[in-house]
């Protein structure tokens, strides 16, 4: 899967394909251009899970 990045309103504009024409959906401005970036879809469930002890309490606090 590839993204681009709108220039004109910064909207992420993700893709199966980098070939072709590919207009931002939220401005319709031509991303065609810019350069495909590779979407990296792994899943570290480690760092997953020491996020989710850091904010264990922080709706009982208030801080989340």
């Amino acid at each position: 899967m590839y993204k681009k990045i709108c220039s004109r309103c910064s909207n992420i504009s993700y893709s199966s394909t980098n070939i072709g024409k590919w207009i931002c959906s939220s401005c319709l401005n031509d991303l065609t251009s810019i350069k495909a970036l590779t979407v990296d879809h792994t899943i570290n469930l480690a760092q997953i899970k020491r996020k989710l002890e850091l904010m264990k309490g922080s709706q009982v606090f208030g801080r989340g």
